[in-house]
């Protein structure tokens, strides 16, 4: 709350329950008085900041009982009064005069002190109200998490009107039940990257070191909105540093996990023999030439595989891409960001709430700048980490860069699973008919839905709904919904990795023979493990050559 004078206690926490409206049947000036906090001045006053200088001298010079009309007003108007019949607080004495206290003898003042101080060049004057003992508080001081946005409202900008009396009950499971699904993820999370990181028989191949990349980029990404959304929204003093870091890294983060899942979803594409179909549409290269090669498959995923190059280098490249990739995004945010706000800072310093308005910020920035500002910890809400400015600023430095790379997830997700489909009914209509080792590979372990699930969860289409969902106020409970499995997105990968039978058997090896068979790992199984890895490793130093285990079934099967 901004005006001529501030009433402390009501902008800073705890907040105290106050009646600050007029019924609609009261008088327009009166509703007026009540419910805004600064007096509307005739034209031929003088300026706000000339009023507070005049008040800070009279103030030194203790000159208090000829402050003048105007300051009157606006001290009356921020001067909290009691009901002394029913104890219900008003916000000044206007409001209690609109519900019919009027009565001198019903309205009990407060004791109060005026304090004012030159902060930053510029006047600062409180009214600091003595509350009674049994005021009640907006906000319980019950152990519920609360956040200044949600993980479902990422992709929307908070809207101004909206006050702390319309959080419906539904809201506030919705966010309890997402930080339990943050928290069990980032737990989750941590496991898998251990497990994965410590093991080299799980991150040596490419698909294991993806998949580190990925579960250290969601951990990153919970963490940085975890201090962003709650540890912001706990501290009381504006602390706009600390608010603009945890901003940028949860900007960066969440497009460096997009940028993942797109990688993802690239590799998917490569392995099925899918990106040389692509590379000869976009040559324009005529549908039947591409028709004539060996399109089964079955085929298109031993070639694909058979020129392999080296994984090490191609996972550099990747670290490569999902580094530049979201950088490109977050410097120029940051830059329009921080330039905006030292353009307006000196406006809103010397501004009341009646001058500080969306035309004055545009005449200040311009059309371009204005829009364009993503308006992180903006200067009157300097510890609020992430979007609060114009639209085409979350547009232009979020949307459009996460919406190309989730819809072309969710483009490959679905390429991928109709190729699925096709390679099941290729080796299910033509087994070999003289191996019955392969006829027991081709035998499918999971469903074809699961495993599409599987890679739905992996390349985040979830993301997509949650993405749609928030274009429309209408659609609110399901952009929820979304919110709290995009939320738990990284558990959800986690326990999935987890869950793979060499992870299972990693496990193994280091838990006692009670344990393993809870996981569904005999002795036996966990030894031949051993004696596997131990003669792969001594092939490895006769041939001089590493090829994965998914490669060298396919290259046999091929020859």
């Amino acid at each position: 709350m901004r005006g001529l004078l501030l009433t402390a206690g009501i902008h800073l926490e705890p907040r105290v329950m106050a009646i600050g409206q007029c019924p609609l049947e009261a008088p327009p000036t009166l509703a007026t008085l009540c419910s805004t906090d600064i007096p509307v001045f005739p034209p031929e006053v003088e300026s706000v900041s000339k009023l507070q200088n005049q008040l800070l001298s009279k103030l030194k010079t203790g000159n208090k009982r000829n402050l003048g009309m105007h300051l009157n007003l606006a001290i009356r108007k921020v001067s909290p009064v009691v009901d002394s019949k029913s104890n219900d607080i008003y916000a000044n004495i206007y409001c209690a005069q609109c519900h019919n206290v009027s009565s001198s003898k019903r309205i009990k003042r407060l004791p109060k002190r005026l304090l004012c101080d030159n902060q930053e060049d510029a006047i600062k004057c409180f009214v600091q109200a003595e509350m009674p003992k049994n005021v009640s508080f907006c906000d319980s001081y019950a152990l519920v998490l609360r956040s200044f946005f949600t993980w479902d409202s990422i992709f929307t900008l908070p809207e101004e009107d909206e006050a702390d009396t319309e959080r419906s009950s539904t809201k506030s499971v919705f966010e309890l039940i997402q930080w339990i699904c943050c928290s069990l993820s980032m737990i989750a999370l941590v496991i898998a990257i251990y497990l994965f990181a410590s093991s080299a028989r799980l991150r040596r191949p490419l698909p294991g070191k993806m998949m580190i990349a990925l579960c250290c980029t969601l951990l990153s990404a919970l963490v940085a909105f975890l201090l962003a959304s709650g540890v912001m929204d706990f501290l009381s003093a504006p602390l706009r540093p600390m608010c603009v870091i945890f901003a940028c890294l949860l900007q960066l983060l969440l497009l460096a996990a997009f940028v993942w899942m797109a990688i993802f979803a690239t590799e998917l594409l490569r392995t099925f023999g899918l990106t040389r179909v692509f590379q000869h549409a976009f040559l324009c290269y005529c549908c039947r030439k591409v028709r004539d090669k060996n399109t089964k498959a079955m085929g298109m995923m031993l070639r694909a595989r058979g020129s392999d190059p080296n994984s090490n280098s191609r996972f550099k490249h990747q670290i490569i891409v999902a580094i530049i990739l979201p950088l490109c995004c977050t410097i120029p945010t940051l830059i329009i960001n921080e330039y905006a706000y030292h353009r307006l800072k000196p406006l809103y310093d010397t501004s009341a709430n009646s001058n500080w308005s969306l035309s004055s910020q545009e005449a200040e920035l311009g059309p371009a700048l204005y829009r364009l500002n993503p308006g992180f910890c903006p200067v009157n809400n300097p510890n609020y980490a992430w979007f609060k400015g114009h639209h085409v600023g979350l547009l232009v430095w979020f949307l459009i860069p996460s919406g190309v790379t989730i819809f072309f997830n969710l483009f490959a997700l679905i390429i991928v699973c109709i190729q699925i489909c096709r390679l099941k009914r290729e080796t299910g209509l033509s087994p070999s008919a003289g191996s019955p080792q392969i006829d027991a590979h081709t035998k499918p372990s999971k469903s074809i839905v699961a495993v599409c699930t599987k890679l739905a969860v992996i390349l985040g289409a979830s993301w997509s709904i949650q993405l749609l969902a928030g274009l429309s106020p209408q659609l609110e409970l399901l952009r929820q919904l979304a919110g709290l499995v995009n939320s738990a997105q990284g558990g959800i990968i986690a326990v999935s990795m987890l869950a793979s039978s060499k992870a299972r058997r990693v496990m193994a090896q280091r838990l006692p023979a009670k344990c393993r068979k809870a996981l569904g790992v005999s002795e036996s199984a966990s030894l031949s493990i051993q004696e596997m890895t131990t003669s792969a490793k001594s092939r490895s130093r006769l041939t001089g050559q590493i090829n994965s285990q998914t490669t060298s079934l396919l290259q046999s099967d091929g020859s």
